[in-house]
């Protein structure tokens, strides 16, 4: 064989190994995070957040999470709203999840709740949930289904986790519109202390006891809403997040 065909087989070979690796990597999914581009504007998305005031009635708020381009802060402005150093530290957190979720860099861009409610007071923990899912909804430009209310605390892994007063804000979440109630892992039941009187004669007395039992109740039946689970904010996004 020629030295120049030789030649040829090698620099053949070492062309097609070049372009085929040019094809394989353009099939992997590329490791840097994207980013979000809002060139002409921000993205605003409002969902609704059952609470309860000071009083232990249930009211409905209103979330309204603002992405605009900016230098990756994050901000509340609340009112009527209790532990406000807890619900900025969960904003922060709902803002980490949504990027780590979408694998949208937020680096370029500002992230801004208002919380707006009706009552004396609210505490705003139990909102880091809905917040964490209306940053991602931003973030992929969509929009969340408004007939669809979550209540719940965010872990940074995504995790939601739990919180109180699930029946009062289901009802709520019902007299406002709702038709599905997303709640944490294991609180679509409610359990209450039942009382039970027995009487019994022992001879001629008349012998009553007094004992309460523990009795669980689905808050659907309860409240008169669908009541759903969702572990994560993978879960709570799939009921939640639509298209626009």
């Amino acid at each position: 064989m020629k030295k120049s065909d030789i030649a040829f087989i090698i620099l053949f070979t070492l062309m097609a190994g070049f372009l085929g690796g040019i094809y394989v990597s353009s099939l992997q999914k590329p490791e840097t995070k994207v980013l979000a581009r809002f060139v002409n504007g921000e993205r605003e998305v409002v969902t609704y957040l059952p609470a309860v005031d000071t009083k232990g009635n249930g009211v409905v708020g209103i979330l309204k999470t603002t992405v605009k381009p900016g230098k990756g802060g994050v901000s509340v402005d609340v009112s009527n709203v209790l532990s406000y150093l807890d619900t900025q530290q969960s904003a922060k957190i709902a803002a980490d999840v949504a990027r780590n979720y979408t694998g949208i860099d937020t680096s370029n861009l500002d992230i801004n709740y208002a919380i707006e409610v009706n009552a004396t007071a609210v505490e705003g923990t139990s909102a880091g949930a809905a917040m964490a899912v209306s940053v991602i909804a931003a973030l992929q430009s969509k929009t969340l289904n408004s007939s669809v209310f979550m209540t719940g605390t965010i872990e940074p892994d995504g995790s939601i986790g739990r919180v109180g007063a699930i029946v009062e804000k289901a009802r709520a979440a019902k007299d406002a519109g709702a038709t599905m109630f997303l709640v944490p892992k294991g609180q679509a039941t409610s359990t209450e202390l039942k009382r039970q009187r027995e009487c019994r004669n022992v001879g001629f007395i008349n012998y009553c006891e007094v004992t309460y039992k523990q009795q669980s109740a689905n808050i659907t039946g309860i409240a008169g809403i669908s009541v759903v689970e969702v572990r994560n904010v993978g879960d709570a996004a799939r009921h939640m997040v639509v298209e626009k």
